[in-house]
């Protein structure tokens, strides 16, 4: 009769839910060429694989998906006499575990503008499941999903730069491994209206007005921004003769006063 022998996985293999594999048998038969042989793939008794001929090296190949209730690997070999040899191995099943999903960037409850690019990115691990066979997405909750087809680097890191429309944006990162186990973290953003520059004018002095050398002028102005508070805006004094003069915090309402 011929021999059968997986030689791709050990008995006792301790192999993950949901995981594809590539079963390797060998071959052969001291009556008929190896390429005569037949061989046949099964999981608890039923055929995963049809059967085919062996190869001229002697070698059966089959690639399954372990499913839950998988416990028992079974490679069968017929010679051109319907004589055959079968080789067994018993699995040890491993839950799958979904992927650690942590956001870096932008930081939870952070402004940006329309039009200035927006920095993503994430910290990404699996304990079972490398990163490039990971698959990652970025959605936002108003404009959908962004930034597709990204891959991790070596350490689990991916980042994009992305421009979002106005509003609050609930941001997802989502990963997903080949058993389909998914997990997302989230943060809230919010995107304001394209930055514009802030608008200022001198009260006083007014324009020719004349002092003497050394005296004491004192300098009013007032400020404003659509996107900014008055008093978190900084003003600058300069001089075309002097240079810069000095600085100035406006109020609240906008107002800027200056002693020089």
């Amino acid at each position: 009769p011929p021999q059968a022998q997986i030689v791709s996985h050990s008995n006792g293999a301790s192999l993950i839910i949901g995981e594809t594999i590539e079963l390797v048998g060998q071959a052969s038969d001291v009556e008929d060429a190896n390429e005569e042989l037949r061989g046949s793939w099964f999981a608890d008794g039923v055929s995963i694989c049809p059967q085919t001929l062996i190869s001229s090296d002697g070698q059966s190949e089959c690639t399954y998906t372990i499913e839950p209730t998988t416990s028992i690997i079974t490679f069968t070999v017929f010679d051109t006499e319907e004589a055959e040899d079968s080789d067994s191995i018993a699995l040890s099943l491993v839950p799958s575990e979904p992927p650690e999903v942590t956001i870096l960037s932008p930081a939870n409850g952070s402004n940006h503008n329309v039009g200035s690019a927006i920095v993503f990115s994430g910290l990404i691990t699996d304990p079972d499941t490398v990163s490039e066979d990971l698959e990652i997405q970025w959605q936002s909750s108003i404009d959908g999903f962004f930034a597709q087809g990204l891959s991790l680097d070596s350490s689990g890191n991916i980042e994009v730069e992305e421009n979002l429309s106005e509003g609050t944006h609930i941001i997802e990162l989502i990963a997903t491994d080949p058993q389909q186990n998914q997990s997302s973290a989230s943060i809230s953003i919010d995107v304001s209206p394209e930055n514009t520059a802030p608008t200022c004018a001198i009260l006083d002095p007014l324009s020719n007005d004349t002092f003497e050398q050394g005296a004491s002028i004192i300098f009013s102005a007032s400020a404003t921004d659509d996107q900014t508070p008055s008093s978190s805006l900084a003003a600058t004094w300069t001089s075309s003769i002097d240079g810069t003069l000095g600085t100035s915090q406006p109020s609240s309402s906008g107002s800027i006063l200056f002693p020089f």
